[in-house]
């Protein structure tokens, strides 16, 4: 129905917005049907790490395993980008980290294996999540087995990023 009235408009208009809008509108009522699905996964704890193992090129051999996200509705699995530009746009991102590095430290406990971790440049100037981070490491006796991956876009030139590299490295995390 709203692409019809869209489509209406623009050739009233005599312009090609047909696609764009509908695109739009089609956005925004996924979104829509996934906000209760995500406010209900954050309730209910279910974002789930997945484990991808990740092979050197030149031994052909086991590196470490990448974390990655996802979330679990009722046996479908969705990947992030599907779900992380809801949960960054109402704030709830210190609370997904938070639930999902938790969940990776309860796996990565008493075992030998590397886990690389993705970061952003939002996590770590957020006291509450690197807070967190530390204690967890210092918690689990597991900073060297912690390889953090910092995804930004951004220049990190900030002193407190510095500190914050330092200290995590002092508990033998590599970034």
């Amino acid at each position: 129905v709203q692409s019809n009235r869209a489509a209406y408009m623009a050739r009233s208009f005599d312009v090609d917005m047909y696609e764009y809008i509908r695109d739009i509108y089609k956005e925004h009522r996924q979104n829509s049907k996934l906000l209760p699905i995500i406010k209900n996964s954050l309730k209910s704890d279910s974002f789930v790490p997945y484990f991808q193992p990740v092979v050197n090129n030149y031994t052909m051999k086991l590196d470490h395993y990448e974390v990655l996200a996802r979330m679990d509705d009722k046996g479908n699995v969705l990947s992030p980008q599907s779900f992380l530009g809801i949960i960054n746009s109402l704030n709830f991102d210190t609370k997904f980290v938070k639930m999902l590095m938790n969940k990776c430290f309860e796996v990565l406990k008493g075992s030998d294996k590397v886990f690389s971790i993705n970061i952003t440049l939002n996590d770590i100037l957020n006291t509450n999540i690197m807070n967190f981070l530390k204690d967890k490491i210092e918690g689990y006796d597991i900073g060297k087995n912690i390889l953090l991956e910092v995804s930004s876009k951004n220049e990190i030139k900030k002193n407190t990023i510095i500190e914050e590299f330092d200290c995590l490295r002092e508990l033998g995390v590599r970034i």
